[in-house]
């Protein structure tokens, strides 16, 4: 696989070998294994789209004499790609082992050992370079990282099969255990004598320092990734019973600890039922031979999720300078760094669902129809501390502090049928949903408001909060334009607002125009998803394409709120305000102002349709592949 980026140095390529195989040593002992291994190399460009967007259009990159040319404030985005050397370059393995033998003929045990093990290497390397005096590096910079982390499990199950008349039992219990483990290294250097790139490595007779005169490197660092160091173990249970071919009962049961958890907390249950009834196998249905398929189903569960870094239940300490005694003297001290939270807990899901499947005419004509309610507690998030812990300012918490419910429709409708000797299927797929925040904050109100989606100015737009959905955009509303001083003077307004201005809707009615009327103004969740899937074969020749769709969801165009320049402008700045009449949707062209605050102006519709996937393909015929 080999794909190039839209952006120049930008580039990713990988091969994948694998090898798959399963053996029977006796007629109920098999084993089996699987291998997957995938060199890969990328290189990275830097972050210049920003820079091409703000940058005035009608300046020439280069200089007469061709060296790269001075675009102030925003940086020359050529530049900075041809100083630019960013590689990565490393290989993952996976690989499974299993064992299984079937015992007494209605028992099976299996044991299989997964390892999951990555190694990756980062270079980067910017020559020294200068283009002006807000771009440029005095001194070329190397630097040199490598991670590797590896994951492993361990999975035991006994399995229980048995049909007794029209009653058949399936049971499953089984213990597992998993680890993941982590180790990063880096080195920087500066003004490496050989800048080529076979020198990209650190040795002390390519590193100087002019300052002193001795070979030195710049930095050495060298830590663990917090997400990819735990440890967990699991019990589970699983048990399915039929009767008749037309009851169907499930129950499962999970018992998993996590080592990110203190002792108190690693462990959480988590339990699930099932159940369904296939109504078409019922003897009052055999006068209505159009239905060949009926069955109403309905579940129960509850799933954790663990999902933080390891270290978030233990406190971080610091090393600090403090005055004490008579006469007073400098001491070291250790305090906090960061507070650690022992109380943190296991996540918890619970989802109710009830469906309908339907199918007629043979099954010609099929159909799936899904109501769930999903109400997440406890989730891990990270909240503000008052300062007499010593965390330091916006150091943050993890806590066991909100809770989101998601609920909604989903559907499945498919015809399949054959004319002639060509099979076709058609597929339309439906879903709603609606998020709510039920709860967020800590007992001391902390936090009952989170803020996200900041700008590079540091003004946030998204807001979780009680009553809305996850994420909502949040900024002012506006009611057009200020057309004159007599129509600035009828309304609140920002006391350096001007003709030409958005109007901002005075949301809580208190006379004056401030942070207080921002308010809810969309949200980024789609309230429908839509999916159509057409498959068709025709003597081995098969063909599909899929569209995707969704609906009702907003964007927030943040490049518009942090670009104002006096560089470049969008095109719809054309029909800017100019006079009164002029416009009222259009502010007066400005760089920046009230006009840049956060407000529905930059929140815009975010549905869409695409054709996502297309397929031609051909089957050779058994009788060509069997020779």
């Amino acid at each position: 696989f080999k794909q190039e980026g839209i952006v120049d140095k930008s580039s990713y390529e990988r091969i994948t070998f694998k090898l798959n195989n399963t053996y029977f040593l006796t007629k109920n002992i098999k084993l089996g294994n699987f291998v997957a291994i995938t060199p890969y190399k990328q290189q990275n460009a830097p972050n210049v789209t920003y820079s091409a967007y703000r940058a005035r259009p009608d300046l020439v990159p280069y200089n007469q004499n061709g060296s790269f040319a001075e675009v102030f404030n925003v940086g020359n985005p050529l530049a900075d790609l041809e100083y630019s050397n960013n590689y990565n370059k490393g290989v993952r393995g996976v690989g499974n082992l299993f064992a299984e033998a079937t015992i007494l003929k209605n028992f099976k045990a299996k044991t299989s050992f997964g390892v999951d093990a990555a190694y990756n290497q980062n270079i980067s390397f910017a020559p020294a370079y200068f283009v002006s005096p807000q771009q440029q590096n005095l001194l070329n910079t190397l630097n040199k990282g490598n991670n590797h982390n590896i994951t492993w499990l361990w999975e035991n199950t006994l399995s229980f099969n048995k049909q007794f008349g029209i009653h058949s039992i399936d049971i499953v219990s089984g213990y597992t255990m998993q680890k993941a483990s982590s180790e990063s290294f880096s080195m920087t250097g500066k003004n490496i004598i050989r800048t080529s790139p076979d020198f990209w490595y650190f040795n002390p007779n390519y590193v100087y320092d002019p300052n002193n005169g001795v070979n030195t490197l710049g930095s050495i660092s060298n830590g663990v990734d917090p997400n990819q160091n735990f440890s967990m173990i699991s019990y589970l249970f699983r048990a399915n019973y039929t009767y008749n071919s037309k009851y169907i009962l499930t129950a499962t049961y999970r018992h998993d600890g996590s080592s990110k958890f203190s002792s108190g907390n690693r462990y959480g249950n988590f339990p699930s039922f099932a159940g369904g009834w296939i109504v078409s196998k019922e003897h009052f249905m055999e006068n209505l031979p159009f239905m060949s398929n009926l069955k109403v189903r309905g579940s129960w569960g509850i799933i954790g999720n663990d999902k933080i870094a390891y270290d978030k239940q233990y406190s971080l300490t610091q090393t600090m300078v403090t005055v004490l005694g008579s006469p007073p003297s400098a001491n070291s001290a250790i305090t906090y760094s960061v507070s650690g939270n022992p109380n943190l807990k296991w996540e918890s899901t619970t989802q109710s669902d009830a469906g309908l499947e339907i199918g007629l005419f043979k099954n010609k004509l099929s159909g799936e129809f899904d109501y769930y309610n999903r109400v997440t507690r406890d989730i891990l998030i990270p909240l503000s501390t008052p300062d007499y812990l010593g965390n330091g300012q916006g150091a943050k918490v993890d806590f066991n502090a909100a809770s989101v419910k998601n609920s909604g429709l989903e559907s499945k409708i498919s015809w399949k049928d054959k004319i002639g000797q060509v099979w076709y299927n058609i597929t339309i797929l439906g879903s709603t949903l609606q998020n709510k925040v039920l709860k967020v904050g800590g007992s001391s109100g902390i936090d009952s408001v989170l803020y996200g989606g900041y700008l590079a100015n540091g003004i946030p737009v998204t807001q979780s909060r009680v009553g809305l959905p996850i994420g909502a955009f949040y900024g002012y509303k506006t009611n057009g334009l200020f057309q004159t001083a007599t129509d600035l003077n009828a309304y609140p307004h920002l006391s350096t607002a001007i003709p030409g201005d958005l109007r901002l809707v005075d949301v809580n009615n208190d006379g004056k125009i401030d942070g207080n009327d921002r308010t809810y103004i969309g949200s980024p969740i789609p309230k429908f998803i839509l999916g159509f899937n057409f498959e068709a074969d025709y003597k081995g020749i098969d063909f599909s394409f899929d569209i995707q769709g969704v609906y009702g969801n907003k964007l927030f165009n943040a490049k518009e709120v942090v670009r104002p320049d006096p560089y470049n402008w969008e095109k719809h700045v054309l029909g800017a305000w100019t006079g009164p009449g002029t416009s009222n949707s259009e502010p007066i062209a400005s760089y920046g102002g009230n006009n840049y605050l956060p407000s529905d102006k930059f929140v815009q519709d975010g549905s869409f349709s695409r054709l996502r996937n297309v397929t031609l393909g051909y089957t050779l015929p058994s009788s060509f592949t069997k020779k």
